[in-house]
């Protein structure tokens, strides 16, 4: 839940689509926030806090900014993320303000992998690395039901390989809603586990 904190005034701090400096910087590089306006934050993560302020009337963002902006008696939890991988069903777009404008900061091609941060209605909080990694919304229809761990449990369950150790290699299938996952022991193809990604349901294709 966002906090309204009130900053020490005239100050400016630049903001990253993620906790760090190594991050998408939005605005063509110059994303930036004035403490002389509204700031919400969210919460904090490894030194830098989460923020959502007015770029314009219709526009927002929300993104972050170093931790040390907080006016000393500020009390802000961290932030818990939950993350999980999974993939694109199909090309979307990525934008740091979900609420409002929707507009796109970024596209991400289909069956691309990304990690799943967290959800906010119909949005899903995801990290993507491009030319540097940044953090944004996508619509959660746009992202698979199952993260790659999930598959992998599901085909342990279905595929019955003993005792010997078995890994799998994870693909998503866009076409027909499915998962294939590859397994091999001791580095040699065994079966094929298809993962239905509605229903979990997973075949073994020997």
């Amino acid at each position: 839940q966002p906090q309204s904190i009130k900053f020490t005034s005239n100050k400016k701090y630049a903001v990253y689509s993620g906790p760090g400096e190594n991050y998408f910087r939005g605005g063509n590089g110059k994303a930036a926030v004035s403490t002389n306006d509204w700031i919400q934050v969210f919460g904090r993560e490894n030194g830098w806090i989460m923020i959502q302020y007015d770029i314009t009337s219709d526009h927002m963002r929300i993104g972050w900014i170093q931790e040390s902006a907080l006016p000393k008696n500020a009390n802000v939890s961290t932030v818990q993320f939950s993350q999980a991988k999974v993939r694109t069903k199909v090309s979307c777009n990525m934008t740091d303000d979900p609420l409002f404008s929707a507009a796109a900061i970024a596209a991400i091609p289909a069956n691309t992998e990304v990690t799943r941060l967290a959800t906010m209605g119909a949005w899903t909080y995801v990290e993507w690395t491009d030319a540097k990694p940044m953090r944004g919304f996508v619509q959660s229809s746009s992202l698979t039901n199952l993260s790659v761990d999930d598959v992998k449990a599901i085909a342990a369950r279905t595929f019955d390989a003993g005792e010997q150790a078995v890994s799998y290699s994870c693909q998503y299938d866009a076409e027909t809603a499915r998962w294939s996952a590859v397994a091999y022991v001791q580095h040699e193809y065994r079966a094929v586990v298809w993962v239905d990604d509605a229903t979990g349901e997973g075949k073994v294709q020997q």
